[in-house]
């Protein structure tokens, strides 16, 4: 069973941990001062894998506490979409290469939804690494979710991961014009407001609901008309206008 060694937070900021020179995943990128993770280690865990639920989500555990990690700067397509279950299977496929089962998983912070949000990286042997987030973004994988990278440690090495796997057309990338998941995620939100606006007694309250052209005008049904004491509450209801990323 593999294990994953985990570095503790330093506040709420970046532990450092660089990429070295020359990793598996061929991403080149010179960074200085490579060697300074070690010497930025806060804590030192050993945690055993709970399960993977997609392209970038998994669960590890200490084998009292579940913790929920959010791969930093990356975003796969949800499991329903095409390429989802792929996506899922490739980042279990990479954590199995860990030599030893060792995982190190860098935490850079928490989410609002109170997942860990890290950096991965898998030692294959010598001073070799894989990225697991550049690696899955640079096998078409996954996106660059270049709106949240910007806290990740090496958001340069996301953004050159992606434009290789487009010139490669590799994955997601052999149709560009795929649903990107951000993009899947919203759309899923709004038909479902759009099913609940379902027309009432009151004409002169109306919603249009940017869904597809040919979408009409709906009035605000009971349901619209709820107040919620969190916006947990509201994601339960389906009248929430965001979701998890």
């Amino acid at each position: 069973m593999p294990i994953v060694a985990v570095l503790g937070f330093s506040g709420l900021g970046v532990v450092a941990h660089y990429l070295p020179e020359a990793t598996v995943n061929a991403v080149e990128l010179v960074l200085a001062n490579a060697v300074l993770r070690e010497k930025h280690l806060s804590q030192h865990l050993w945690l055993v894998p709970g399960s993977i639920y997609d392209g970038d989500t998994l669960r590890v555990t200490d084998g009292t506490t579940e913790i929920k990690l959010r791969l930093c700067g990356v975003d796969a397509p949800e499991i329903v979409q095409p390429m989802g279950v792929a996506a899922r299977d490739h980042l279990r496929a990479l954590v199995d290469q860990g030599e030893g089962g060792q995982i190190i998983v860098v935490p850079i912070e928490k989410d609002r939804y109170g997942r860990t949000v890290a950096d991965l990286f898998v030692p294959v042997g010598g001073e070799e690494e894989i990225h697991v987030n550049s690696q899955m973004v640079m096998d078409g994988m996954a996106y660059h979710y270049e709106k949240y990278s910007g806290r990740c440690p090496q958001p340069q090495v996301l953004a050159m991961a992606e434009e290789r796997a487009k010139a490669q057309s590799a994955g997601v990338w052999a149709n560009p014009n795929a649903e990107k998941p951000w993009e899947y995620r919203e759309r899923q939100l709004l038909d479902r407001n759009c099913l609940i606006a379902r027309v009432s007694s009151y004409p002169s309250e109306c919603l249009r609901m940017r869904i597809q052209p040919e979408t009409q005008c709906y009035e605000f049904g009971p349901l619209n008309q709820n107040n919620f004491g969190s916006r947990t509450d509201t994601y339960r209801d389906g009248t929430s206008m965001s979701l998890p990323v």
